[in-house]
């Protein structure tokens, strides 16, 4: 299914492959941009079990 103006950010596009930890804060802020979340406004994030929705919200 899918949520009427919902949008997708990957998971695995939160991570810096060369350090494997997060990317950088201005790295983060253009994936999220990039898939079209307005960091400005409050967001909700989902998924299956909870475990990629609590990394988006950690990362937004």
């Amino acid at each position: 299914g899918h949520i009427r103006g919902s949008l997708n950010v990957p998971y695995s596009q939160l991570f810096d492959q060369t350090n494997q930890g997060l990317k950088s804060n201005d790295e983060l802020k253009k994936v999220f941009t990039g898939a079209g979340v307005n960091l400005s406004k409050s967001s909700i994030y989902s998924c299956q079990t909870g475990t990629t929705a609590s990394a988006l919200a950690f990362a937004a």
